[in-house]
């Protein structure tokens, strides 16, 4: 029996609220491309609280990650997630990248939790792609020690979008306070961080990812602020990453997208959105963020800011 292809994904990483989920969504309209979600969440607000997929249906109802839970684990009552939720605390974390580069560093107990982690990773994708049908799996997940982890499993085919976006913004943009509909049960916002703690964050992560290219694994740079501005040519420039050439970009219009509907798993509410979806640059942060805020946040991030070209 011939040995499967590993499944080929693109992983989105970055901070939050810099517009991870919209560039999943819009990728997720290619053929043969299917858009995941924020995976690494699965265990958590997918099996175990049961919140919305992207089409609207509570996790576990949902057609789709029904057959993929029985194509990958033979059905849910054979999966521990409360066990793969404690363990995906253990691994992907930013203190441990060093172990997830270097096996000499990893103790046997880390290395049995590891491979644990690692076969069911392997197998929910392979899964996705074999219910989908899609060549490509997106997951924008976004946490920097997952691409490590990643890198790390021989049946995935690791690509990797690092999405910036201004640090303003996103200091700006963990401190609204937003509601989160996909936990339909109860009304709940969005956690809320201080701008320094957003802002020291973004230095972190962005240096973090930005190191995975010295890995040879194949990379690509977006701009938030490209992305909105000049949508198509964005898109086509990381596609061509993936050796995709010749795309079919009509959905994509100078200010518009024309979405369909998705099944991912967790990220912002945009996903939910279908139809012609209006593309307009967030400036809000702009004229509402406070002087003194938007100094500091400039300070802390201006040497890793100069590396994306914001001045």
């Amino acid at each position: 029996m011939a040995e499967a292809l590993p499944t080929k994904l693109l992983y989105i990483a970055g901070t939050g609220r810099s517009g991870s989920t919209l560039l999943e969504c819009i990728l997720g309209q290619l053929p043969g491309v299917f858009a995941a979600g924020e995976v690494t969440h699965i265990w958590d607000r997918g099996y175990r609280q049961n919140q919305l997929c992207g089409c609207g249906e509570p996790f576990r109802d949902c057609a789709f990650w029904l057959a993929v839970t029985r194509e990958a684990f033979g059905g849910s009552d054979r999966l521990d997630y409360s066990a793969l939720i404690e363990l995906r605390g253990v691994i992907c974390s930013l203190t441990r990248v060093p172990q997830l580069l270097k096996p000499r560093l990893r103790t046997k107990s880390f290395q049995s939790k590891l491979d644990i982690y690692r076969e069911h990773l392997a197998k929910l994708y392979s899964a996705i792609r074999t219910v989908s049908g899609c060549e490509l799996i997106v997951d924008s997940s976004k946490y920097p020690a997952e691409l490590f982890l990643l890198k790390s499993i021989d049946a995935v085919d690791l690509s990797v979008a690092h999405i910036v976006r201004n640090s303003n913004a996103v200091a700006y943009a963990w401190q609204k306070r937003k509601v989160r509909p996909e936990i339909f049960w109860t009304t709940e916002h969005f956690a809320r961080y201080s701008f320094l703690k957003t802002a020291v964050a973004w230095n972190v992560f962005n240096l973090v990812i930005g190191s995975v290219e010295r890995l040879n694994v194949p990379y690509a740079m977006v701009r938030y602020e490209d992305l909105v501005e000049r949508p198509a040519a964005t898109i086509r420039e990381l596609i061509e990453l993936l050796g995709r050439d010749g795309e079919d970009l009509d959905f994509i219009g100078e200010t518009s997208v024309q979405m369909r509907g998705n099944h991912t798993v967790s990220g912002n509410p945009s996903r939910f959105k279908t139809g012609e979806v209006s593309l307009r640059l967030d400036t809000e942060w702009q004229e509402k963020c406070p002087p003194l805020q938007k100094l500091l946040v400039d300070l802390v991030t201006l040497p890793v800011r100069k590396r994306y070209d914001y001045r």
